[in-house]
């Protein structure tokens, strides 16, 4: 079964006129730096992906005109593990939300995030695995394997995997999409690290899911209150020039 593309050329996951990105200037400090953490959290997962399936795109474009891959792997990784990061992050938030009711569906995704555990503390704890690494002659950031159907109508697509660092000698997974429901034009992308494989994909879009209702409870908890200020952006103007002839300089 095809799925939608879960990425939008919006980068940011949040709406813009969220309560969670605007908090409601009743809310004690604690709450307001809670609805700011669930808020980056849920953001830079979705960030770090739309980025990530970019990137893999472009590998696959690489691939098929025979072109050499010199940044892109190691640009994949650097996404793929910041939404394990930030998706930990988000589960660990979220346990600890103030004043929030579990709800069974949270709870499912909760416990579903929840997978990324034993990776994000595994890249965490990387000086701990090179032993490990070594004995499974396996890369020490992992290996990323992905679908790729890029034509429309759909007829074939690609197995694709990368696998960063000098350390590739043992075997490196590769998805496999038969049976499975995926997205297109990227799809089940998946990191194998420290013995255990994760599909990202499937995770990020238990994000989604989780933003639209945390987004949703968010604007009923607020009702008509009058937000508050939020992101800023500062510029200091400067101007270079000669220092005056009675100064030092260092």
């Amino acid at each position: 079964m095809i799925l939608t593309n879960i990425t939008t050329v919006q980068k940011v996951l949040l709406p813009a006129d969220s309560p969670l990105r605007n908090p409601p200037a009743s809310l004690d400090p604690v709450e307001k730096a809670a609805w700011d953490a669930v808020r980056f959290a849920l953001d830079m997962t979705h960030i770090s992906y739309v980025r990530l399936v970019d990137t893999l795109e472009k590998i696959g474009h690489a691939v098929r005109k025979g072109e050499k891959q010199v940044d892109e792997p190691t640009v994949a990784l650097v996404d793929a593990w910041s939404v394990v990061d930030n998706l930990w992050r988000l589960h660990s938030i979220l346990r600890r939300f103030p004043r929030m009711k579990k709800s069974p569906q949270l709870e499912v995704h909760l416990r579903a995030i929840a997978a990324v555990e034993d990776l994000r503390h595994g890249i965490q704890h990387l000086d701990e695995n090179f032993k490990s690494a070594a004995a499974r002659e396996q890369p020490v950031l992992g290996s990323l394997s992905w679908l790729w159907t890029p034509d429309d109508p759909l007829q074939e697509g690609f197995m694709m995997a990368v696998a960063a660092g000098a350390m590739r000698e043992g075997w490196i997974p590769m998805t496999n999409p038969g049976g499975r429901k995926f997205h297109r034009p990227i799809g089940l992308v998946t990191l194998a690290a420290f013995g255990k494989e994760l599909e990202l994909t499937g995770l990020v879009v238990r994000a989604v899911e989780l933003a639209k209702g945390l987004d949703q409870g968010a604007r009923l908890a607020v009702g008509d209150s009058p937000v508050g200020k939020a992101d800023v952006v500062l510029a200091l103007l400067f101007r270079s020039g000669s220092p005056p002839p009675d100064s030092e300089t260092m």
